[in-house]
């Protein structure tokens, strides 16, 4: 595996960070987590954040993801995937859940910016 965390600071605190993967290459990326602290939330930051990490790379990025993340994710260029859509390789790496629906999301940066 052939991960990467990055993090977002305001002065000497953390705020968030955004892990993902190489899923067999460079151009499969697959994120794992992407969070902000609870009292820095609503103020951009997560957006900012998760945007500069896809600009630096020319990848296909996937994500799951809770339904009530689906929106904010879209908003980020991402779009739902069927399940019958989803790479094997990508598939894979998420456990199936039962308690809860599992929301599989993609999207290609073509070039970084």
């Amino acid at each position: 595996m052939d991960g990467e965390v990055w993090a977002a600071w305001e002065g000497v605190e953390l705020v968030g960070s955004v892990q993902f993967e190489q899923v067999g290459g460079p151009e499969l990326l697959f994120v794992r987590a992407m969070v902000v602290r609870e009292d820095a939330r609503g103020r951009g930051i997560g957006a900012t954040m998760f945007t500069h990490v896809l600009n630096t790379r020319a990848a296909t990025w996937w994500l799951e993801c809770r339904t009530e993340r689906v929106a904010f994710y879209g908003r980020l260029g991402f779009r739902a995937v069927d399940e019958h859509d989803i790479p094997q390789r990508i598939r894979a790496l998420v456990r199936r859940r039962t308690d809860r629906r599992q929301n599989f999301m993609t999207r290609t940066v073509a070039s970084p910016s």
